[in-house]
């Protein structure tokens, strides 16, 4: 979204330099993505003014004059007839550069750039120059006479910003996010910067109607649309715009056309109500309906392009045909044209999933349906159509004829509660009530005391206010970000053991993850709808999604993490391990969450495909392989002081081919798998994948009950090495024959390690032969009996409950 600063100064009591503007926006979250000088510049030329002027002693036609700059008085000769003293006067100072017309070819333009010198004997330093050497007019007659309000001293540029002008300007590029659909105008923009200045806030008059039958009908005939207001203006001449007008629009990239169609694009561009201008002579009937296509059909539109039109897309039509399609762009058959003597002005709120829909079939955007998308003011229409009607009969004469309103669905105020304490413990201040109110009206929210807080009237033209956080958040950006005190690390809880802080605790994670090899990444948290639920249940959609690929929140950080993977093996890079730390989103019943029927999860992820260990002379090429991925979770385990990790088998879903459950002790903590072959190739990805998603608040739990580290004796007793090797079915997990020897062998056995996996000719082929390591200890040294009755519980018991037999 552009903005030009001079535009948008018209607006405000006082106002900032440009980058003091864009700063404080970029602040309050409208981020300034450039800033840029449009136009002349005028640099080196100042206000002076004339103390004094007295005849060239050698020249009749030159005079000398002495000229206070507002930082020194310089003398400057001048030949313009119409110098004299007291005058406020534009002076290019030494070091200018200026387009003169060229001494020997007076035709042709020149730089020159203006020295110290002398004339005739006497001493210049400037010049003083007329309207027709700055390019601001053809007047050569004499000097360019400033109004008696100029400052003395000030740049050129400041002086034509203030009279309304030149067309000198700076152009703000704004980041406009979705849910500031009152950001995309520039009285929108001025009610921010009202707010964080102080200035006051000036709109524009508009036209004040008079009882006037309108003589022409409206109807709608369509859900999508809620708001429809038409005027009818008589006598209008077509013509090329005042300069000031053409100046508005180029300076933040629009190019003019005719007066009329300059005007509506301003008042879009001024208030974010997009506009349209029907020749009234061409509206068959002179009615005019909203209506939807109920088959493909063919439209031209204005940029004389037929297009083909889906089922359901919502037309403007007058009573014989289509005359625009809704909200994006009128047709070339009822376009404004020289001959156009009467208008018909359009102004009407359609409803943006509809306008998005449409825009994107045609694949046609216009600055109409980009407003419309993000929603528009609901009540804004009669507004801008005054304003609009005002403009044209000032800029291009005629009659303003009768005003018809129609609306189908009324949007009211909302109404939103919002704590003072609730502020306060949220954003980290302590900022006064009356602050708080002020804060807010300024941005023209309406506010009344209650018990506790405010009883806010939140405006149509903001439609992303709606709870209680929304105010919230609005108090913190005009309060200032920059002014929240950072968060202090001594007020942790006194039940937390020292050593517990969830930063602390993920940047180890963090830390562990990338000594191990992996990469962190940071996706965006949302995608489609359906990826969205091939990953998770419950899916949260958006209810106005700025773009077909982004529906929904995810439900799982792996979708996106598979992209990542996807461009990575595009490029030629197969050893990839990344892991990312982020929040998931679902709908839910539960009763502890943060916003009702909502749950909101922060999840750790890791993946890991391709080559792990490239062959070379000393060593053979190794993949990525679940067992490597079980290992870093096991390694995490361990640095976080988490009891051992178990692995449960469990049915593959959510995109897995091979799928175990994570324990850390009885505590749940996440999953471990294989990405399925059809996933795979769906996100475009040839290799094996193993990935692990595991819950950030699981394990931040589990930390915060672990004490800490715990120092054991050296044993005193020696202690006893035994292998136990079982033949069993291929399905029986590892892990569970490992658990039943540490069970059964009690305090005795103090580690159990599986140290080999055998699956050949010598078994079986449903068979698989497992060999595990044990260490045996005691407090005493162990007898003979002691260990045979230890080993012999313990092969009894494996072989009774895995159906496994000792080899």
């Amino acid at each position: 979204m552009n903005i030009s600063y001079n535009w948008l100064s018209q607006y405000l009591s006082t106002i900032p330099a440009p980058q003091e503007v864009a700063d404080k926006l970029t602040m309050s979250g409208l981020e300034e993505e450039s800033i840029s000088s449009v136009g002349e510049t005028f640099e080196g030329l100042v206000v002076g003014f004339v103390t004094e002027r007295i005849q060239h002693p050698n020249a009749d036609k030159l005079s000398l004059c002495q000229v206070d700059l507002g930082t020194e008085t310089v003398q400057i000769v001048c030949g313009a007839p119409n110098v004299a003293a007291g005058q406020k006067v534009p002076v290019a100072t030494i070091g200018t550069k200026l387009m003169l017309p060229d001494r020997e070819n007076p035709a042709q333009m020149s730089e020159i750039t203006i020295k110290k010198g002398k004339l005739r004997g006497e001493e210049s330093n400037g010049m003083i120059c007329s309207a027709a050497e700055l390019g601001l007019s053809n007047d050569h007659s004499g000097i360019m006479v400033l109004a008696e309000n100029a400052t003395i001293g000030e740049t050129f540029v400041s002086y034509l910003q203030q009279q309304g002008l030149g067309n000198s300007d700076t152009c703000i590029e704004l980041n406009v996010t979705p849910n500031r659909p009152d950001a995309t105008s520039h009285i929108g923009v001025a009610r921010d910067v009202a707010a964080l200045t102080g200035a006051k806030l000036i709109k524009p008059e508009i036209a004040e109607l008079t009882t006037v039958n309108p003589d022409f009908e409206v109807s709608i005939d369509c859900p999508t649309c809620h708001h429809f207001v038409g005027l009818r203006i008589s006598g209008v001449k077509i013509e090329e715009s005042p300069e000031w007008l053409k100046n508005r629009l180029e300076a933040i990239g629009l190019r003019p056309i005719s007066n009329i169609v300059d005007i509506t694009n301003f008042v879009m561009m001024e208030c974010g109500q997009p506009l349209h201008a029907f020749d009234f002579a061409e509206i068959g009937g002179a009615k005019i309906s909203v209506q939807q296509t109920t088959s493909v059909e063919k439209f031209t539109t204005l940029d004389d392009k037929e297009r083909e039109l889906p089922i359901g897309t919502m037309m403007i039509c007058d009573e014989n045909r289509r005359v625009a399609v809704a909200g994006v762009m009128g047709g070339l058959n009822s376009e404004v044209s020289e001959k156009t003597t009467e208008i018909l002005l359009e102004a009407a709120y359609f409803e943006p999933l509809n306008i998005r829909k449409t825009a994107k079939a045609l694949g046609l955007s216009s600055d109409a349906s980009y407003r419309f998308e993000r929603g528009i003011d609901p009540n804004g229409q009669e507004w801008a159509i005054r304003r609009a009607a005002k403009l044209i009969v000032e800029i291009a004469g005629g009659t303003i004829g009768g005003m018809l309103k129609v609306q189908t669905q009324p949007t009211p105020n909302t109404q939103v509660e919002v704590r003072f304490a609730r502020i306060n413990k949220i954003i980290g201040t302590k900022i006064e009530e009356k602050t708080v109110q002020n804060l807010l009206e300024a941005i023209e929210i309406k506010c009344e005391s209650i018990a506790d807080g405010l009883r806010c009237h939140v405006p149509t033209f903001r439609p992303d206010i709606e709870r209680e956080i929304d105010l919230i958040e609005e108090v913190a950006r005009l309060f200032g970000l920059d002014n929240v005190p950072p968060p202090s690390h001594t007020k942790m809880p006194n039940k937390l053991p020292k050593f517990y802080q969830p930063d602390r605790q993920k940047s180890k994670i963090q830390q562990v993850l990338v000594a191990n090899g992996c990469r962190e990444t940071y996706t965006n948290s949302m995608l489609k709808t359906e990826v969205a639920a091939m990953f998770g249940e419950n899916v949260v959609e958006t209810l106005n999604p700025i773009s077909g690929e982004l529906t929904a929140l995810r439900t799982s950080l792996l979708p996106n993490l598979l992209k990542v993977v996807a461009f990575n093996q595009n490029h030629k890079q197969e050893a990839l391990s990344f892991f990312e730390i982020g929040h998931v989103f679902q709908k839910s019943e539960r009763e502890d969450v943060l916003v009702k029927g909502y749950l909101e999860e922060e999840h750790l992820i890791i993946v890991r495909c391709g080559e792990t260990q490239t062959a070379s002379w000393n060593q053979v090429k190794q993949s990525a392989d679940f067992f490597g991925l079980k290992g870093t979770l096991n390694l995490l385990a361990t640095e976080l002081r988490l009891q051992p990790l178990k692995f449960k088998s469990v049915e593959a879903i959510l995109g897995s081919e091979v799928l175990f459950d994570v324990y850390s002790g009885k505590r749940k903590i996440g999953k471990i798998g294989i990405l399925s072959q059809n996933i795979a190739k769906q996100f475009d990805i040839a290799i094996s994948l193993h990935f692990a998603e595991l819950k950030m608040e699981a394990i931040l739990d589990l930390v915060e009950k672990q004490s800490a580290y715990k120092f054991i004796s050296p044993a005193k007793f020696p202690k006893v090495d035994r292998d136990l090797a079982f033949v069993c079915n291929k399905e029986i997990p590892a892990d569970d024959i490992l658990q039943l020897i540490s069970q059964t062998g009690g305090q005795l056995v103090k580690k159990v390690r599986l140290f080999d996996v055998y699956e050949g000719d010598r078994i079986a082929a449903d068979k698989k032969s497992l060999a595990f390591g044990l260490e045996l200890g005691a407090d005493h040294t162990l007898t003979d009996k002691e260990i045979e009755q230890t080993i012999n519980r313990i092969i009894q018991r494996v072989q009774k409950e895995t159906g496994a037999v000792l080899r």
